[in-house]
């Protein structure tokens, strides 16, 4: 029997939502964790399609805080990883963001383009040997011709 699949996972109004697809028809027995503890109240309602389930879980006010937090989607017999959703809050995180582009800006600004770079190592290229070549491909397919 193949694991079960999430597909069309989304969070509204305080609810993980999902469509579990089980390939076999059985109910998907899954748990939802976060930090090792499983979450309360997670729903398996009434397949509308063979084998697709909608699963349905409560988060927590009390599980948000500051910071990232993950919660793992997983079958409960096998105990195989199904999927994840991660959670990003607080004021920490808005100051992680605007620092994060800065330094992009930043370094985009420094890096400039190929132009500015060989014209910054122009004069350390010329002690350099320049040998000239013409290329000339044929014109035609040759397809995968050897000599």
């Amino acid at each position: 029997m193949s694991e079960p699949r999430v597909a069309g996972a989304r969070i509204r109004a305080g609810y993980w939502e999902a469509e579990i697809s089980t390939g076999s028809g059985a109910i998907p027995d899954i748990e939802i964790l976060h930090l090792e503890k499983p979450l309360e109240n997670v729903t398996v309602g009434e397949s509308a399609v063979d084998g697709s389930w909608p699963v349905s879980a409560p988060i927590p006010a009390k599980l948000l805080s500051d910071g990232v937090q993950t919660f793992v989607v997983r079958d409960r017999k096998s105990g195989a990883r199904l999927s994840h959703f991660t959670i990003v809050t607080g004021t920490p995180l808005e100051d992680d963001i605007r620092a994060e582009l800065d330094l992009l800006r930043a370094e985009r600004l420094r890096m400039g383009t190929f132009d500015d770079n060989r014209r910054h190592h122009q004069a350390g290229l010329d002690p350099f040997r320049r040998i000239g070549f013409r290329l000339d491909p044929p014109g035609g397919d040759i397809g995968l011709y050897r000599e």
